[in-house]
């Protein structure tokens, strides 16, 4: 299945029905979600998800690495660049266990067409990988 949907704005009625979540190479609020991250908005996305069901993101970094890019986007604060510490604790709030953060750009990713632009022209990539926890 796949939604059409502001990452603010789920629908309740998928409230628990992802086995699993890819997001890849986000923009706006769902690339500030998982960047800063913003828990709310997290949150909405991991109540999509069963409990225990993986989701995982793929980022491109350079809008997170240009300064001034970062600020007009919001994310100059973005965690994911500042300490996984950070990050791991947002990911909680939002009722996630961050597994892993690592960066994959030369790893073998899915194949989309803004994958490839980001292969061909070797941008930085970020993977991460969680769990969706019920409290």
């Amino acid at each position: 299945m796949f939604v059409c949907a502001a990452a603010e704005t789920l629908p309740g009625l998928l409230e628990g029905v992802a086995d699993e979540i890819a997001i890849n190479y986000p923009w706006g609020s769902l690339l500030r979600a998982v960047a800063l991250p913003d828990v709310s908005v997290l949150a909405g996305v991991a109540m999509l998800a069963k409990a225990g069901a993986k989701v995982t993101a793929l980022i491109n970094a350079q809008p997170l690495r240009d300064a001034a890019q970062a600020g007009r986007l919001g994310l100059a604060e973005a965690a994911l660049l500042r300490g996984e510490a950070e990050l791991r604790g947002g990911f909680a709030r939002a009722g996630l266990d961050l597994m892993k953060v690592r960066e994959v750009t030369d790893d073998a990713l899915p194949v989309t067409s803004w994958g490839k632009h980001l292969a061909v022209s070797k941008r930085e990539i970020w993977k991460l990988e969680a769990r969706v926890v019920r409290r």
